[in-house]
């Protein structure tokens, strides 16, 4: 890892896997982005405390509970790093409320590789 990359920790579920998103994340930046991919919630706590992290990228879907307490455990830890949550269309409104206070923005599925680059670039 180069000491001046940055770092996002993404989901395993991402759409497209994590090499898209630093490929395009790469041309937003004059440095490089570097991805720590996690395959559950517990995880990502894992990678969180173990190594600098400047994005979260949190997948919440219908039973979003374990997502929502990585959330909360993540911010308590680490109140500075932006988080951006995607959500499955039709995500609804209430539960986007709950989540806001946390979340630097959603994204939705199904995924726009342009929305979701700026969007990230705009969180970083």
């Amino acid at each position: 890892m180069k000491a001046d990359a940055l770092t996002v920790l993404v989901p395993r579920s991402f759409d497209g896997g994590e090499e898209a998103l630093l490929e395009g994340l790469d041309r937003y930046f004059d440095r490089g982005v570097e991805a720590a991919v996690y395959h559950s919630p517990e995880e990502a706590m894992q990678l969180m405390s173990g190594q600098r992290m400047d994005l979260l990228v949190l997948e919440v879907g219908a039973e979003s509970g374990q997502h929502r307490g990585l959330l909360a455990v993540a911010k308590q830890a680490r109140p500075e790093i932006p988080v951006v949550v995607v959500v499955p269309e039709g995500f609804p409104l209430e539960r986007r409320r709950e989540l806001a206070h946390a979340v630097f923005d959603f994204v939705f599925r199904p995924l726009v590789k342009e929305r979701i680059f700026v969007v990230l670039r705009n969180a970083l």
